[in-house]
């Protein structure tokens, strides 16, 4: 009876590994190990997703010493997800190289801790000066629901720039009719106005993308900041003279704004 019990074992585990091995022996597979921990030392024991949106996430776990294991596709970015932290320095993508053959590799990861007020990322969702939400914008708030399915007792705060354009006064000609005559007046719209109405339909788009992307609106407080000096555009009518690149500027940041108790 005993022999019979280890026999079976023994195959489960020879089924097991075979398994394992038909997964990553394919030379469109990466075997990667190693480790999450937070910025002291501390091995992260949470499940993890690696998340790339052309695949199903690879979910997985880190263990009580931090240790994961994980199948992922080479020629592939991904977006790593872990319960109650992000990654070192906020929402990022790191790459899988393509190797053409079966591949193992070792990568560590540094996580920190969701915390009220955390910054977890900075982006551009809007395209250039312009209301409406990048290609780039709407694959990212793909990206974050992934990031909100492991945390859902976020409230988070989405802060845009409040003068990434600037506007001066404008005035627009109105023809009326008046006793039978052509009647001109002009009507003038402040610099203010313009800007208030760019930021509220730049609102109104993201809280449309928002709700396309499976993240509720309500979860979002949408406010309007000033960026730093550091984070203004170079003049694009100094840039002839002196021949540097504008800065390309994040429109947009996403904070932790309230953590609920599981």
């Amino acid at each position: 009876m005993l022999k019979k019990i280890l026999s079976i074992i023994v195959i489960s585990l020879i089924l097991s590994t075979a398994n394992i091995a038909a997964q990553t022996n394919s030379n469109q597979t990466a075997l990667y190990t190693g480790s999450v921990k937070d910025e002291i030392g501390v091995p992260v024991n949470a499940e993890i997703r690696f998340v790339n949106l052309s695949n199903a996430p690879i979910i997985t776990r880190a263990n009580q010493d931090g240790s994961y294991t994980a199948v992922l596709r080479q020629n592939s970015n991904y977006y790593l997800m872990i319960k109650g932290y992000i990654e070192f320095g906020g929402l990022k993508t790191f790459e899988v190289p393509k190797y053409d053959k079966y591949r193992e590799e070792t990568r560590h990861f540094i996580a920190t801790k969701l915390v009220e007020n955390l910054e977890l990322v900075k982006c551009s969702l809007f395209n250039d000066k312009d209301t409406t939400i990048s290609d780039k914008g709407i694959e990212f708030l793909k990206v974050f629901k992934e990031f909100y399915s492991l945390n859902k007792n976020l409230q988070f705060k989405i802060y845009i720039p409040r003068n990434e354009v600037v506007f001066k006064d404008k005035s627009i000609k109105k023809i009326e009719i008046v006793n039978k005559k052509k009647k001109t007046t002009t009507i003038k719209i402040k610099a203010s106005d313009l800007a208030d109405e760019f930021l509220q339909a730049r609102t109104r788009n993201l809280q449309v993308e928002l709700t396309k992307a499976g993240l509720p609106p309500k979860l979002f407080k949408i406010e309007f900041d000033q960026p730093t000096k550091a984070e203004k555009i170079v003049n694009t009518k100094n840039k002839k003279k002196s021949n540097e690149k504008p800065i390309i500027v994040p429109n947009t940041r996403i904070v932790i704004d309230i953590m609920m108790k599981m």
